[in-house]
C-alpha cells in the first residue's frame, strides 16, 4: 500500500503557523519566556494607541460627539480584543497545544491509512487550507488593510494634486496634548502614519492566527468523525470475527478521541467565543449607526461593517458545521452494514456508539449559550434592535 506522509501542523498550515508566532499565541513551552518578553514589548508598543483612542473617546464623550465616540470605540474595541486573545491563548496553552499535538499524531496515522480513507483526510486537509486558513485569512485582511490602503491611496492624491486637503491616517486620532491639527505637521505626520499602519498590522495579526486556529480544530474534528464512521464500516466487513471485534474496538477509541478533542477546542475557546457574541453584537449595531448617521459616507466603515457580520458568521457556521456532523455520525454508523453481521458484540457495541452519537457536540459560549446559525441570526436581529434603539 502506497503510503501518504501528511506533514505536521506547522507546515500544513504555515500561514495560520506564521500569524500565531508573530501574535505570539503559538503554544510552545520551550519558547514560553521569549514568547511572554516578545508579548510584553508587543503590548507596550501598542498602549500609546490605545490611550490615545481612549482620551479621545473621552474628549468626544464630554462634548457629546456621539458619531465620534461611535468612531473611536469601533476601532479601539477590537484592537484591545486582539490582545485579550494573546491573554486567553497563553492561559490555556497546554489545552492549545494538546489540540495541535492531537492534530500532527492523526496526520502521522492517516499516512498508512487505506485508499478511501486517506481520499477522506486529503479532502479534509484541502477544505481546511482553502478556507479557515488561506481564505479566513484573506477576508481579514481585506477588511483591515483598507485602512492603511485607503488612506495611503488619498495622500498619495492629495501629494499629486498639490492640494491643502486633510491628510489622513489608517485611524484618525489625535495626540494628546497637542493642538488637533498639528498631527498633520512634520514630523508629527510621518509618524503617526508609520505609527498608524504598524497598529493596523498588529490588529490584523491577532486576529489572523487566533480565529484561523479555531477554523482547523473544527474542521480537524469533523474529520476525525467523518473518518471513524468509515472505519466502522470497514470493521463490518472484517473477515474473522477476532477481527472484527478488534477493530470495532479501535472504532469505539476514535470516536472518543474525536468528542474529547471537541470538548478541548470548548476549554480553549469557551470564553473568547463569549466575549465576541456581545462584541460584534454591539459592535455591528455601532457600524451601522456610524454609517448612516456619520459626517460622511465612509467606505471603510462600510467595509468593516460587512466585515463584523462576516466574523461573527464564521465561528456560528463552524460550529453548526460541527453539531451537524457530530449528528450525522449516528446515520453513518446505522448504515455500516451491521445487519449483514452475526456476532451479537460488535452489534451492540454499534448501539451505544448510535446513542452517544445523538447527542451532537456543540461549542457553548460561556457555557450557556450554543453557536450555530440560529445564533447568528439572533445578533443580527439584536444589534438591529440595539441600532433602531440608539437612532430613537
Amino acid at each position: 500500500m502506497e503510503e501518504v506522509h501528511y506533514k505536521p501542523f506547522h507546515k500544513t498550515y504555515r500561514l495560520a503557523t506564521y500569524a500565531m508566532i508573530i501574535a505570539a499565541i503559538y503554544p510552545n513551552p520551550e519558547k514560553r519566556k521569549i514568547r511572554w518578553f516578545y508579548g510584553t514589548m508587543v503590548a507596550l508598543s501598542a498602549a500609546p494607541f490605545a490611550i490615545f483612542i481612549m482620551i479621545a473617546i473621552y474628549r468626544f464623550w464630554m462634548v457629546g460627539d456621539v458619531v465620534n465616540v461611535i468612531k473611536q470605540s469601533t476601532v479601539g474595541g477590537p484592537f484591545l480584543g486582539g490582545f485579550l486573545k494573546v491573554i486567553m491563548m497563553n492561559y490555556h496553552e497546554e489545552s492549545a497545544l494538546s489540540l495541535i499535538d492531537e492534530m500532527n499524531a492523526d496526520y502521522a496515522i492517516y499516512s498508512r491509512l487505506p485508499a478511501h480513507h486517506r481520499a477522506i483526510v486529503g479532502e479534509g486537509i484541502r477544505t481546511s487550507r482553502v478556507y479557515a486558513e488561506r481564505g479566513y485569512i484573506a477576508f481579514i485582511s481585506f477588511c483591515v488593510l483598507n485602512f492603511p490602503f485607503l488612506a495611503s491611496v488619498m495622500n498619495a492624491y492629495i501629494f499629486l494634486a498639490k492640494s491643502e486637503s486633510p491628510k489622513y491616517f489608517a485611524h484618525d486620532v489625535a495626540i494628546p496634548f497637542l493642538e488637533p491639527d498639528a498631527v498633520f505637521i512634520s514630523p508629527y505626520f510621518e509618524i503617526m502614519t508609520v505609527y498608524t499602519a504598524y497598529c493596523a498590522f498588529l490588529y490584523l495579526v491577532n486576529f489572523m492566527g487566533y480565529d484561523a486556529f479555531f477554523g482547523l480544530c473544527i474542521n480537524h474534528a469533523c474529520l476525525k468523525m467523518r473518518l471513524f464512521c468509515a472505519a466502522m464500516e470497514d470493521a463490518m466487513k472484517a473477515p474473522t470475527r477476532e477481527q472484527m471485534r478488534k477493530r470495532v474496538s479501535l472504532v469505539i477509541q476514535s470516536q472518543c478521541s474525536a468528542f474529547s478533542y471537541v470538548d478541548t477546542i470548548q476549554e480553549v475557546f469557551n470564553v473568547y467565543i463569549g466575549i465576541i457574541l456581545f462584541a460584534t453584537m454591539i459592535q455591528i449595531c455601532t457600524c451601522m449607526y456610524h454609517v448612516t448617521e456619520g459626517y460622511e459616507l465612509d467606505p471603510k466603515y462600510i467595509v468593516y461593517t460587512l466585515g463584523t457580520i462576516a466574523y461573527i458568521y464564521i465561528p456560528c457556521h463552524y460550529s453548526s458545521k460541527l453539531k451537524d456532523v457530530s449528528s450525522e455520525t449516528a446515520t453513518l454508523l446505522y448504515c455500516c452494514g451491521w445487519e449483514a453481521v452475526p456476532d451479537l458484540w460488535p452489534r451492540k457495541a454499534l448501539l451505544y456508539m448510535i446513542l452517544r452519537a445523538q447527542r451532537p457536540k456543540e461549542i457553548i459560549a460561556f457555557n450557556m449559550f450554543v453557536f450555530d446559525m440560529e445564533r447568528f441570526v439572533a445578533i443580527l436581529k439584536s444589534s438591529y434592535s440595539l441600532y433602531t434603539l440608539l437612532r430613537s
